[in-house]
């Protein structure tokens, strides 16, 4: 019951993103995420007809490489599994969370997005319509925020690398 409201959820919201005129790209980020992007895939099919494939896609992912070119022709990114979540930041990208537990919610509140984040289970199409306009009107901004923090994040990954192995730390 609750894989099949999610998928009715997010199946709205790709609606609504295609009436809104916005490109939707589905990103299997996980082989299990395959059969949920073919059912909105089918759903959003029989509700809008064909679309061009630079209006909407599905994505189908082999490795985390593919992931960052994936995430890379997006503007913004709406997530479920951590490790897109992580790429989007990487590539400074404003992500709005439909997670899991909290890992999402805590990185993404350390980077100024934490009032942009759901659980999975229990979210509301409505506030996620909600949080992608506030995000694409402040898009700017939050684009600068994440960029400065994952700035950070990176030097400290580098000073524990320094440590770990000796050697002088290399501020880039």
């Amino acid at each position: 019951m609750v894989f099949e409201s999610y998928l009715e959820k997010i199946t709205r919201f790709v609606v609504w993103l295609l009436e809104q005129e916005h490109s939707v790209r589905l990103i299997i980020g996980d082989r299990g995420d395959t059969p949920a992007v073919q059912h909105v895939t089918r759903e959003v099919l029989r509700q809008k007809g064909p679309l061009a494939e630079h209006i909407f896609s599905a994505t189908p992912i082999e490795s985390l490489d593919d992931v960052f070119r994936a995430l890379a022709g997006t503007d913004i990114v709406i997530a479920t599994r951590y490790h897109n979540v992580v790429c989007a930041l990487m590539l400074g990208k404003p992500v709005i969370s439909l997670g899991y537990g909290a890992k999402n919610d805590v990185l993404l509140a350390d980077v100024g997005m934490g009032r942009y984040c759901q659980h999975i289970e229990g979210f509301e199409p409505s506030v996620l319509m909600d949080h992608f306009c506030e995000v694409q009107a402040n898009q700017k901004r939050f684009e600068a925020c994440i960029r400065q923090r994952t700035e950070g994040y990176r030097r400290l990954v580098s000073d524990q690398f320094s440590t770990l192995l000796g050697e002088p730390a290399t501020r880039a």
